[in-house]
């Protein structure tokens, strides 16, 4: 056999014993799963990821559109009550506690060691699915948007997936998925956890070298949310909490009368502006008559 055809038998050999894993995910996606949750109530739903042992983050934006917060995990059918310890709406970011559940939490790397092309995984529950990974790859370390800064890239993001992990091939979260462009499914961008961690400090927690946060949180740290259906909230709200105008049937009435009365008092001001103008024109119209009438000689007799 020609030597040229051994290195060919050669690469195709190597070819094939490399490809089962050179698209095989480098991290256990099933363990991954355990740390990240569906935050809902009954109509609205948005994914959330651990970042201690009973600590979650997830993006303001979800928490804003919810009247409690149930949390779902990927293991079992139970729910569990989360509360809010804070939240920014500049940085779309929000953390909260579960009391009666401990987490393994995900751990944290900077999204900047990494370079374009490099895989991601987006971790989540998109509309329609139930705790899903996606594949992608890094587009952009740096996009701004709104005068912060983002993680491009085109793992799927949608709907229920906002809040959820955007992970590198070793598992490790680089970013909190946030939102997707509106022309296409195929952009989306994540907020560094780098800036969310920031966010978690602020809020007096203390974070390992993982980016985790140490030791428990407890219900004393809680500020006010939305109204529950069943408990009414227990303390005053933060400075972090935005207050959602609550706008009744009479205003809406109200508000009706006023701009009917405006239009009808439009309707007449324009009509007496017409009479007005047409009397007018009648009058210099007769003017210009009478004036014609003056300058027109008298035919003589014959």
């Amino acid at each position: 056999m020609k030597l040229s055809k051994i290195i060919a038998a050669g690469i195709c050999i190597a070819a094939i014993a490399v490809l089962p894993t050179a698209y095989a995910v480098d991290f256990d996606t099933e363990k991954a799963m355990e740390s990240v949750f569906i935050l809902h109530d009954d109509n609205v739903m948005g994914s959330a990821f651990a970042i201690g042992e009973n600590v979650i983050i997830t993006n303001a934006h979800v928490v804003d559109d919810l009247s409690e917060y149930r949390l779902l995990t990927n293991q079992s059918e139970e729910r569990h009550r989360a509360f809010l310890i804070g939240k920014d709406n500049d940085i779309d970011i929000a953390v909260l506690g579960v009391e009666d559940m401990t987490f393994t939490p995900l751990p944290t790397a900077d999204h900047n060691d990494m370079k374009p092309g490099d895989d991601v995984y987006a971790l989540g529950s998109p509309k329609g699915s139930y705790f899903i990974v996606t594949k992608g790859v890094l587009s952009s370390k740096q996009q701004s948007i709104g005068g912060c800064d983002y993680i491009q890239s085109d793992a799927f993001i949608h709907g229920g997936s906002s809040g959820g992990p955007l992970v590198n091939g070793e598992g490790k979260v680089i970013g909190v998925n946030t939102f997707r462009a509106t022309s296409t499914e195929s952009v989306a961008f994540s907020l560094p956890i780098k800036k969310a961690v920031e966010f978690v400090n602020s809020l007096g927690l203390k974070t390992d070298e993982n980016g985790n946060v140490i030791g428990r949180v407890d219900k004393s740290m809680e500020i006010a949310t939305q109204p529950e259906t069943s408990l009414p909230p227990e303390s005053e709200e933060s400075e972090h909490v935005v207050a959602r105008p609550v706008i009744t049937v009479e205003q809406i009435a109200l508000t009706g009368v006023i701009i009917a009365v405006v239009a009808i008092i439009a309707d007449v001001i324009v009509i007496l502006a017409l009479r007005r103008t047409n009397e007018r024109l009648r009058l210099l119209m007769a003017q210009q008559r009478a004036k014609n009438t003056a300058d027109t000689p008298d035919k003589k007799e014959e």
